[in-house]
Order: structure tokens, then sequence, then C-alpha cells
């Protein structure tokens, strides 16, 4: 490994490193940003070595876990670089040294800094490109937006800085869009080739180690592997490409941002930059300094200075790799800087320029038209030749006049040529003019209808929706990568006008990765694709000419190893079956990967001070309902705070003030499930009055939060609400439906949850997501509790138990303790869905994971759902509640059903043996396709589906007298999957179809259901039916 100085290289070395060639040399103070992708390379190498023997399957798991802390330090900013560190390959493997020993000696193994650098410069260049493709295509969509707004207005075109024809406004603005248009397909190009794999290749000669290049490419996701070994560590034709890119785009962008600092002179005086794009003079008050197209326009001069260097570094090289080639790395980072904020700011000042629409028109002038009057001319039968020579005399003798062309007479005119006459004042009109230009590209309305119609595919999108199933597009439906949604808001007029006024975005589901831009300009970003996240864009639309609001949202429905829920992408490399580049997206979870935004995008308002969150917690003393309450004020650290408890009459039973504080109600009315008490799911509301004193007078926010008072608690073998013994029996849901995919559906959603009252249901699982807030409100409302699962399914890679994956999925449970915690019918947290938990990683995962859900909220329970074997699962020593999945005779021991009872409970009789927890059956159940039949049950009949329950339900019987607390089935209904020989459009174990119509389980469900309603619960009075007692609406 290193040598006793710290270096990678030093063992035929005698004497020191000259101190000045020691900093010469070394590259650390900028290669350092590579740190992420170093690690991501190695990791995939020391996979690699294991793979051919080199590592034992210990000591890959070793240097694993070592990079991942590694990774963690630089993440926190903790990683402490050494003197010695000349680069960021020796500094991290001097740290992982540090932190498990000489095994790290072994990862280097066959290895040279030379495909290791070339490798991490790909990784990082790919992963900044697609970044700055994004911000590309939103510069473009904003200028294409623009020209479809502005398309009407008509202005001087120009050649050689001189007036020349009448054109509209739009066609000026799509002519640079056209080029940038270019400029973002040449990058798709330069993508490809920086998606290559080189490492594998050593320093010169290849691998002689068996280290399978394919794995290596696989892990890391490059689409080819380098055909050359001497070429891969030596060659940057693809950071020449990117450079040159990045000059010409750059070009591209310096020209029309000429443009618009002459056009925002006095002079011409067509635009004017928003305040937020200019500066001002630190002498003459008056001036407005357009300073942003003007370091557009100086910055474009440094990156052709670095483009022209790198050329002439690469053009005497000799073979192979030489130390030139680390000047390459500032370079491209350099570049990669500039053209993200070069490109942020020109959608910035696109954005938010004001145009002078008066100016525009007045500057046209009639020797502007003197085309027109040679193509008139050319209509009436003479020759072009000819025309233009008539035109340039009429233009003459204008000039010799001192009159406008426009002014001269008929009769003067017809000196030049008998073809004119009367109809010749048609050609004056400028509106007239620049609808002669119709042929495609050119500048009449059509033309440009036309230009704007090929910016891109667009298909109407309803919102919320799954895009996959709107289009009649096949490749719509498995698209895997970035689709775009726009939209424009017309606000009021307060809202624009009034500063004490907050304007708020909020999107309640983006799957999977979203970016957001309003008026251009970047607002945020959410990683995760079931909970909402929300910007502030007062200062965007509280400043500028603009009386609405562009809503662009770029969504990537992508899944990786450190996703939630992972996924991986397979490239096929075949070419023999398989286009160049194809690729498809790989899951661990039983079902479809729907994506887009799902539900609602709101925009709404609050004072500038107010309330940004309530936590509540609520518990019984005694016959006294205690309801303590902590409230979150943003804007101000000075204000009041009232707070109001109302029963469901509207009296008011309990008063506070302050932010933090405890109401007691006496002879409280207790939230209970649906069917276990005579006035299930009763309903407080808090409210909560702020008002603070400001300049302008007196500032206020009102919030109004539904409060159930009830409590949880688990024993050794009970679920306890309210201190009385609960027991599940419910269903797994999806939110699942034809054509809307995953999208929110409020028809939908009270049409199941009549079914699930119908059923006698007490209970689901959010399986396999956290589900829509309408979702969790309906169930306070009635009464329905929830087990609230986060997106943790298909935790099935070793990859995917790393420190990354951690910190995203405590980041996940923070998100969903903080929408969810407030609602009485969430009495239980779930991580995670059939991770492998028997890995040697799972156990400090889900020790931690569900630690930190415990200290977000202390007052329910924490689980996650396994199906492990009770003797090899690391994480079940940590949950309250033990959930099992099963499928007896159907997964194995296919139409056996005879030995269900046996496995049944012995499954039951080991779990609780080792752990001594109370067990929920969280998933079990069989396919039924419906209308399907046969006498003896066999397998896909409903007649197989009831009796798999049967069998079930003889055990279940048994040992809930014991320790069983619940049983919940799989599934509620039909559900769409990913396409596989075993699935025959969507999974089937639904006791009703996808359409909501029951098959033979749902009837026998149901049966079942109310028997233990009444057994376990509040008995039913006859008369009327008690799911329909109670609803939340009005009518």
């Amino acid at each position: 490994m290193a040598s006793e100085s710290g270096k990678l290289w030093g063992g035929r070395f005698v004497g020191a490193v000259d101190p000045i060639m020691e900093k010469f040399n070394a590259s650390i103070a900028y290669d350092r940003q590579l740190w992420e992708v170093d690690v991501q390379g190695s990791k995939a190498y020391s996979r690699g070595l294991q793979k051919a023997g080199l590592l034992t399957k210990a000591e890959m798991d070793k240097i694993l876990q070592g990079l991942d802390k590694v990774a963690e330090e630089w993440a926190q900013g903790t990683f402490k670089l050494n003197p010695n560190d000349e680069d960021i390959h020796t500094a991290n493997e001097r740290r992982l040294k540090e932190l498990i020993g000489e095994t790290a000696g072994k990862l280097h193994t066959g290895r040279s800094r030379n495909d290791q650098v070339v490798t991490d410069l790909r990784l990082w260049m790919r992963q900044n490109c697609s970044m700055l493709s994004a911000l590309l295509r939103e510069l473009i969509r904003t200028m294409v937006d623009r020209a479809e707004a502005e398309r009407d207005i008509l202005f001087p075109g120009y050649t050689h800085l001189q007036r020349a024809q009448p054109i509209r406004w739009s066609h000026w603005i799509l002519s640079h869009a056209v080029a940038l248009t270019r400029d973002s397909e040449r990058l798709l190009e330069v993508q490809k080739r920086i998606n290559v794999l080189p490492l594998g290749s050593g320093a010169i000669a290849g691998n002689p180690l068996g280290v399978d290049r394919e794995l290596l490419r696989t892990e890391l996701k490059f689409g080819a592997i380098t055909l050359n070994s001497m070429d891969a560590t030596s060659e940057r034709d693809f950071v020449a490409e990117f450079l040159f890119w990045a000059s010409l785009c750059m070009t591209h962008l310096s020209r029309m941002a000429e443009d618009l600092i002459l056009y925002g002179t006095k002079e011409f005086s067509f635009v004017q930059l928003s305040d937020a794009y200019s500066t001002g003079s630190s002498l003459m008050p008056q001036k407005k300094n357009p300073d942003s197209l003007e370091l557009i326009r100086s910055k474009a001069g440094r990156v052709f200075g670095r483009c022209a260097g790198l050329l002439m570094t690469l053009k005497g090289l000799p073979s192979t790799y030489n130390k030139d080639l680390q000047e390459d790395k500032e370079a491209v980072f350099e570049v990669s800087d500039t053209m993200g904020a070069v490109l942020q700011v020109a959608t910035g000042v696109i954005s938010t320029l004001q145009i002078h629409r008066e100016n525009m028109v007045q500057a046209l002038s009639p020797d502007m038209l003197a085309t027109d009057l040679a193509y008139y001319l050319v209509r009436k039968g003479m020759p072009f030749r000819q025309a233009h020579e008539a035109s340039g005399k009429a233009v003459f003798m204008a000039e010799t006049k001192g009159v406008a062309l426009n002014q001269l007479s008929l009769q003067e005119l017809q000196t030049i040529s008998h073809l004119f006459s009367g109809d010749v004042s048609q050609v004056w009109d400028y509106g007239h003019s620049v609808e002669q230009y119709a042929a495609l590209g050119g500048t009449a309305r059509s033309s440009v209808d036309w230009q704007i119609s090929q910016s891109g595919p667009t298909l109407d999108m309803p919102v919320p929706s799954s895009f996959n199933d709107v289009g009649q597009d096949g490749q719509l439906r498995g698209f895997v990568g970035w689709v775009w949604y726009e939209r424009e808001a017309m606000l009021p007029q307060r809202w624009t006008q009034d500063l004490n006024t907050r304007v708020v975005l909020r999107i309640g589901s983006a799957h999977y990765y979203a970016i957001v831009w309003v008026n251009g300009v970047h607002v945020a970003e959410h990683e995760g694709g079931h909970l909402p996240f929300e910007a502030d864009i007062s200062k965007l639309v509280q400043s500028g000419p603009l009386s609405f609001c562009r809503i662009t949202i770029a969504i990537n429905n992508t899944l990786a190893p450190h996703t939630l829920p992972p996924g991986t992408i397979l490239y096929r490399t075949d070419t023999s079956m398989y286009p160049n580049g194809y690729f498809v997206q790989d899951t661990s979870f039983d079902f479809f990967n729907y994506a887009g935004l799902h539900r609602p995008v709101v925009l709404y308002t609050t004072p500038t001070t107010y309330i940004d969150d309530i936590d509540v917690t609520t518990s019984v003393d005694q016959n006294t309902g205690l309801v303590h309450y902590q409230i979150s004020i943003q804007g101000s650290e000075h204000f009041q705070l009232e707070v109001h408890l109302q029963d469901e009459e509207g009296n008011i039973v309990a008063r506070g003030t302050g932010g933090r504080g405890q109401l007691q109600v006496p002879n409280a009315h207790l939230w209970w499930p649906y069917l276990m008490h005579e006035h299930p799911a009763y309903l407080y509301s808090l409210e909560v009055r702020l008002t603070v004193q400001t300049a302008a007078g007196s500032m206020s926010d009102f919030y109004t939060l539904p409060v159930g008072i009830r409590t949880v608690a688990v024993t050794k073998n009970q679920f306890l609400i309210n201190g009385k013994p609960f027991y599940f029996h419910g269903v797994n849901k999806h939110e699942d439906s034809d054509i809307r995919g995953r999208g929110f559906d409020w028809p939908l959603l009270m049409k199941d949850f009549n079914l699930l009252l119908w059923l006698g249901a007490n209970a689901f699982r959010t399986s396999h997501y956290p589900y829509a807030e309408e979702v969790m409100q309906l169930c306070d409302q009635y009464g329905i509790v929830v087990i609230d699962e986060s997106p943790g399914v298909g935790i099935k890679l070793s990859q995917s138990y790393s420190n990354q994956s951690l910190q995203h999925h405590l980041e996940v449970m923070e998100e969903l303790v903080r929408r969810d915690k407030n609602h009485p019918a969430v009495v239980m947290w779930s991580v995670a869905n059939e991770p492998t938990s028997f890995l040697e990683p799972a156990g400090y995962y889900f020790k931690t994971l569900i630690a930190h859900t415990k200290a977000l909220d202390p007052s329910r329970p924490v689980t996650f759902v396994t199906n492990s074997k009770y003797d090899t699962d690391l994480g079940a020593p940590y949950v309250d509640v033990i959930c099992v999945n099963s499928y007896l005779s159907w997964y194995h021991d296919y139409g056996h059903l005879e030995v269900i009872q046996l496995q049944l409970a012995t499954q039951f009789e080991n779990w609780y043996r080792t752990y001594q927890k109370p067990i929920i059956q969280s998933e079990y159940g069989a396919d039924a396709i419906t209308g399907l039949h046969h006498d003896p049950p066999l397998m896909f009949s409903e007649e197989y589906q009831k009796s798999v329950l049967e069998q079930y339900h003889l055990v279940l019987d048994q040992k809930r007298k014991e320790y069983v607390i619940g049983e919940l089935i799989w599934n509620f209904a039909d559900f769409m999957t990913d396409q596989t020989p075993q699935r025959v459009i969507g999974n089937k174990k639904g006791i009703f179809t996808r359409q909501r119509q029951p098959k033979g389980a749902a009837f026998l469900l149901r049966e079942r259901y109310w028997k233990l309603a009444n057994e376990t619960g509040y008995h039913p009075a006859a008369g009327k039916p008690p799911y329909l007692v109670k609803s939340p609406f009005t009518w």
C-alpha cells in the first residue's frame, strides 16, 4: 500500500520530495471534488476483486464499511486531510487504512491511479452533465414559453447592426432557443461518450488478475467498456468534447447577451432587465448596469481559454498516461461551475425581462419595407433583379426628397415602374409584412407556431395522476427518466402586491426525484415520491411585471440502490439482441413503479409571520383527557397565541395560551376504532390563533387541527388502544387504479372506504409507502386504524444498507412523522417491508432506523414487516410488534392446502418463543382470477383463494387467544405490476377486482370480520347498517 511517506508510489525512492515539488505535484486542492465518485469506484472495484477471488467476503465487507465511513466523513465535513495526501485517491486510501487496517492495502490490487482517476472523472462528469442538461432544457423551455406568450409583438430585425426587416419578437427569441437546442442535443452525444468504463485497464497493459470488467460496468452503470487499455487511461477526448460543447454553448449565450445589452440601452429601450439581474454605479446614481449579461459575455472567453488550453496540452503528448493530464480536472470543474451559473442566470434574465412593446413598434420604419416593395413588383410579374433595382430607386427618391418611403405618391412610384397601382398601400402594413414569411422557419405567425410546436413532444396531463397510463404511447408507459410538467397560474393582485403575504407552492407528491422552477428560477428539489414538499415563492411573484406564475416541475422516476424504494438500472450490452445504450429499470418489489405528480399541486398564502407546525400528543388520566400541544411559529419572535379545543358540537371545552401547554378535558370522549365503541372516531378541534403587531397594524394566522384523544400501548401479547385489547382485522392496500395509476382520486377513495366499512375491516397498512393525506383524514373520521409504512420496500442488495441509504431512510421517516404525527388513526410506524434483514448490515441499519423513529415519536410503537426466518432476522429484536408475511401453499408447496395449518402454527410459535412479542399476520393470501372456478380448489380459482384463507383462519382463531393481535389480508384489490410470466396484467390477490367488484373471498372475509367485531368490540345494534351510521360529509 502506501510507503512510510504516505505515498502510493514510494517503494523505490530514497530521499524526500522537495517541498516545492510536493506542492507543485499535488492536486488534492481541486480533485477533492471527486471524493464521492472515488469512493463509488472503489466500492465497485472491491466487489470485482471479491468475485476474482482476490478478496474474501469478510474482507470485501470490511472495505465496503470502511469506504462508507470515509464517505460519511466527507459528507459531514469531518474528513481531515493529511499533508501527504497528494490527491483524492491517496487521501481516501490513507483514511481507509486508518479505519480498517492493512486490509485496505488489498483494494488497489491490479488498479492504477491511471485508470482510477479517469473513471472518477467520467463518473463525476456524467452526473454533472445531467444537471447541466436539465438547466439547459429549462432555459430553452423558458425562452419557448416567452415566445409563445409574446408571439404577436413586432420589432426591427437587424443585419450588420442596421435595421433590416420587421420581425416578430418571438422569432428573435426562438432563433436563440434553436441554437441552444442544438447545444442540448450535442450534450447528449457527449454524455454517451463520457459513459464508457475505463476501470480495469490498469496503468497501461490491462488487468492480469481476472477482474470482471462487465461486473464493474454494471456496478457503476456505465453504458459500455473501453476497447483498449492504453487508450483508456490516456484519452481525454470526452473532456475536450465537453469543453468544446461548453465553448459553443457559451458562444450562443454570449451572442444573445450582446443583443439584450444593446436592446436594453436608452438608444434602443426595447427591453429592461429586472433589478434582480442588474447592478448600479458607485458614482452615478442613475445607472442600471446589465452586469448579468456582461458577465455571461465575458465568461465565454474563459471557457474558450480552457478548451484551447486542454487541446494544447493534449497535442504533444506521447502515448498513454502522462502527468500533463492532471490539468484536465481544473478545466472541467471550472467550466462546469461556470456553465451551471450562466444557465441559471440566463434563465432568470429571460424569465424576468420586461419588454417595451411601444418602443419596439415605434422603432419600425417604412424603409424596412423596401424588400416588401420589391416583392410587390415580383408578384406583378417583374423579375426580382429588376424589382430590387426599382425598389432601390424608390428608396433613393424618398431620401432625396427627405420623406419616408411610404410618403411617396403613387404618381412618383409610377415614374419608376408602371406596375405600381393603388394596392401598393398594403405594402406599408408591418403586420402584413411579417405574415408574408409563412414558409417554415419564417417570422409569420403560422411559422412561429410551427417552431414552437417543434420544441418537443407534449401531452396534456391531468394532475393528480400517474403519467404512465393516460396516453396511448407504449414507450411512455414504461418510460424511465425525466418528464417535465408545466402550468401557468394567474395570481390574485393581493398575492403579488401585499408584501405581508407569503406565497407558497406545495407539491403533494412527485415520484421520484423532483426539481422545481417558478418563472424559470430554481426553487426546490426533493427526493422521494410519496411525501409533500413546498417552497416559499413570495420574492419571485412579488417582483417584476408578471401577474402570472409559471410552475415547471421536472420529475425523474429512476430508482437506484440508495433510493427508497431501491432499484437498479440494467444495461443490455449485447448489440446482437439490444440497441446500443439499451437499459431497463429493475426492482425487487411486486407493484408497478407508477410515476408523475400523484397528488395535488397547490398555491396558498399565509401572513409573513405564520403557524409553521403543531405537535399534539394525548393521554388520559382517569376520565380526564389530556392534550399536550407544541406550536412552532416562523417569521417573528414576538407574537400572541390563543388555543381553543372544541367538541363536535362546537363547544369550547378547554383553553390555553402560548406555544406549549396542556389542555385538560373532563369526561373526555375518546377516539375509538370503528366497531370498537358505540361512538367511534370522536374528534375534537384544536383551534390556534396567532396575532402579531406590526408597524402596518395587526396580523393574524389561524389553523384548525382535528384531535382524537386516545392512548396506544403494547404488552408482550396485546395491543392496547385506550387500555383495551385491540385486534387488527383488516387489509393491505395499494394506491392503484385503472388509468389514474397512483393518482389521487376522491370517488375511488370513497368507494374504497365504503367497501372497508361493508367488509367490517377496522385497520389497514399503507403498503408499501405513505398514502395521501386525505386518506389519513378519512381514517381519523371513520375510525380506521392505520399502520403507517415508509417506502422502504425492495431493500434487498447489500448496497441498500449503506450509510447513504440509511441517511436517506432517516430523512424519509422524519418527513413521514412530521406529516402524520397528529393523526389518531395512526397507531404504529412501519419502517420497511420484507427487507433482507438476515444480511449482516441489517442489524445496525434497523437498530438505528427504529431508534430514530422512536425519538421522533415516542408515543407510538415501531415495526417493520418481515419475511425472513425467525432465527436469522437481525432487525426483529428492535421492533415492538412482530409483523410476518407468509404465503403458505402459494409460493411453495403449491396446491397443498393440507400443510397450511401445521406450517402457520409452527411459524407463530417460533416467532413468539424467540422474541416474546405480539404478532400480526401482516400478509397472507392467494391469487384468484375473477370468474375462474374449480372444485376441488385449484390455484388461481376463486375457490382456492377462499380455501387458503379458511386454513389460515383456523390457526388465527387459536393463536389470537394467546399472542396474535391481528390479520391483514393481501390484498384489498387487484393491482398493477411489472410484466412477468407470473402476472396476468397485475397481481390478482385482491379480494376485490381492480374495479372494486367483490370476489368470493370478499364475502368470506366479511362474514369473518363482522364475527370478530361482535366478539372483540362493540356489538352493533340492529337496524341501520353500522357502516352507514357516520359520514364526514353533508350531502
